[in-house]
């Protein structure tokens, strides 16, 4: 698809699901046609959308319920738009209702309250926005927290990434057993860390677990038995999940091991 600019420089594809309406004023046994986009990314991965604009350099993602993300618009590959046809059920044949007393008491309907994001959802759009390897930072969560956003560990670390109290000032979050504010302030985390660590995900993994400063320290694994069961445990999740990169992929780590003090 061409991506159409403007004067102002504003370039936008939208393919709007919200335009959902019967054709005319047909009967309503008439299938509704619904226009969505289909966004194929550089690394392969494929998000379905209700629509996407390019913002200059910037592509924001409407992914619906779980609300929009923007990431780098050179991460786009091509746009492919798509239809979902629905075709309602035929109405059922019922017979007139008897007429209602005049008088009726009134009923007021709360409106449904929106359904909250998934922990994958919100792992896949914190990847997204901050070019962070999506199974790396699900791997990290998994060995973590075990996916459990009120986690608390004996360190005092919290939440679904395990923040402790000062990295979690550091970057801004006002609940860390928020597990949108957790994964968001933790993919930030780690990608400071990949760019710090020239994108090393063993050197990056060691310092999320023992601190940047033991990392810097003993110039990379710091020898430390935690830190290195740490390193092979989140390696192997992300493994099961996809094939590491060579530039990544795990390794033999220092054989001398020590107490890992507090991070």
């Amino acid at each position: 698809m061409n991506l159409a600019g403007s004067g102002s420089g504003r370039v936008i594809v939208t393919i709007g699901l919200s335009a959902l309406c019967w054709a005319g004023a047909a009967s309503a046994a008439q299938p509704s046609r619904i226009q969505a986009v289909r966004v194929h990314m550089q690394d392969g991965r494929t998000l379905e959308a209700r629509s996407c604009r390019i913002e200059g350099d910037v592509a924001v993602v409407d992914m619906g319920d779980d609300g929009a993300i923007g990431f780098p618009a050179s991460r786009v590959v091509r746009l492919e738009p798509y239809e979902i046809v629905i075709t309602p059920p035929e109405p059922a044949l019922v017979k007139a209702p008897a007429p209602l007393p005049v008088s009726q008491p009134s009923i007021e309907v709360s409106p449904a309250t929106p359904a909250k994001p998934t922990v994958e959802s919100l792992i896949q759009q914190a990847a997204l926005r901050y070019n962070v390897d999506e199974a790396l930072l699900a791997a990290v969560v998994a060995v973590e927290s075990g996916y459990k956003p009120r986690a608390v560990s004996s360190k005092g670390a919290q939440g679904l990434m395990q923040l402790m109290p000062a990295t979690a000032k550091d970057l801004a979050v006002t609940d860390p057993f928020d597990a949108a504010q957790n994964i968001d302030a933790g993919a930030r985390y780690l990608r400071q860390l990949l760019d710090q660590h020239g994108d090393s995900y063993v050197k990056t993994l060691a310092a999320y677990n023992a601190g940047m400063g033991r990392v810097a320290k003993y110039k990379g694994v710091p020898p430390y038995r935690e830190t290195i069961k740490y390193i092979e445990r989140v390696l192997a999740r992300y493994a099961a999940r996809t094939s590491p990169p060579p530039s990544t992929a795990a390794r033999t780590i220092a054989s001398r091991s020590t107490p890992t003090p507090s991070r």
